[in-house]
């Protein structure tokens, strides 16, 4: 692969990252943010169960 090609690649994963980052904002702004204690309980949980099966 060229090194202009591998630049453009970046480029284009950057703006999509970017892209996503955007959505997910606005997503937390209009539905409100989940605490950090909330994500923790949830992965925990969720790796409890992991282990069960």
């Amino acid at each position: 692969m060229s090194e202009m090609n591998e630049e453009f690649d970046k480029a284009k994963a950057m703006l999509e990252l970017l892209c996503e980052l955007d959505a997910g904002k606005q997503s937390a702004e209009k539905k409100g943010y989940t605490s950090s204690e909330d994500v923790r309980q949830y992965l925990m949980k969720l790796h409890q169960d992991t282990i069960k099966e």
